[in-house]
């Protein structure tokens, strides 16, 4: 019986999300390269900075925050799939909109 791992052609636009957000924490967390403090939605400095109000989103706590959040992107894969909503860009458009 043979068992076929491949990706589908709508799994790519979790893949990436994912990828990202764990490519972020890696740098602000572990490596420390980049200052989460320059990224953080701080209401005072939105005036000054706007750039914050997207930025905050790739921002985690811990690494709790972040594994709850992968969590999210499998449970949305799921639920988007059982819905019927196969389009190849559909998840990515979404979060890319949610911020707005």
């Amino acid at each position: 019986m043979a068992i076929n791992y491949s990706i589908s052609k709508y799994d790519w636009q979790y893949l990436v999300t994912g990828f990202f957000l764990i490519s972020v924490f890696i740098f602000t967390d572990l490596i420390r390269v980049i200052d989460k403090e320059y990224f953080y939605y701080v209401p005072r400095l939105i005036s000054d900075q706007p750039y914050r109000i997207f930025t905050s989103i790739l921002i985690y706590a811990d690494l709790n925050h972040l594994l709850s959040n992968l969590g999210g992107i499998i449970i949305t894969r799921y639920f988007l799939m059982k819905l019927g909503i196969k389009s190849r860009f559909f998840y990515l458009g979404f979060v890319l909109i949610c911020p707005f």
